[in-house]
């Protein structure tokens, strides 16, 4: 029988985590950030890459899921890449964290257009094109508010979605750019 003191920690629990890079704006950088999580068998959720306020430092918002321990070691990993300036963890309870939704519903006939557009207005999904055959809708919300979306879309019958991926902010006043 284990000796209870000498007992392995219990291992964390898998979530997702979000995690914020700046890196030089340079040809690579991304392809080095993905291979690094391919050596490691570790899967890139979501990912989105925008400018900054500085013209040469792009910022990379990624989601993953993993354990506290898989977590960490992204983040080491990450910081010691050639082009990455900063890594930095967003906890998703003290974020903003958006995902923009593009879907294309089919629609028959004038009634089941217009019972589509009722129901893109229910859910708080702006119309942003239509015609004979189909609307597109558009949603930009929390992740599983979109996921829950596209669940109910089933029913009018998808042609195609779009999505963009996580992005976030943290919440507290400091910003990360400086």
């Amino acid at each position: 029988m284990p000796d209870p003191d000498f007992a392995a920690p219990a291992p964390s629990p898998v979530k997702s985590h979000i995690v914020g890079i700046l890196v030089n704006n340079e040809p690579g950088v991304l392809t080095r950030i993905s291979a690094l999580f391919m050596k490691r068998h570790f899967n890139i959720e979501t990912l989105t890459v925008s400018p900054t306020t500085k013209h040469d430092v792009s910022r990379i918002t990624l989601s993953f899921v993993g354990d506290d321990q898989r977590h960490e070691q992204v983040v080491k990993q990450l910081s010691k890449l050639i082009d990455v300036l900063k890594v930095f963890t967003i906890p998703g309870h003290e974020a903003i964290i958006r995902d923009l939704c593009l879907i294309k519903l089919r629609v028959t006939d004038e009634a089941g257009k217009k019972k589509a557009i009722k129901f893109l207005e229910a859910q708080g999904a702006a119309l942003v094109h239509e015609n004979d055959q189909s609307i597109i809708g558009e949603m930009v919300a929390a992740p599983k508010k979109i996921d829950a979306f596209l669940n109910e879309s089933k029913s009018f019958g998808i042609v195609e979605i779009a999505r963009t991926g996580l992005t976030a902010l943290a919440t507290h006043p400091e910003g990360h750019e400086e």
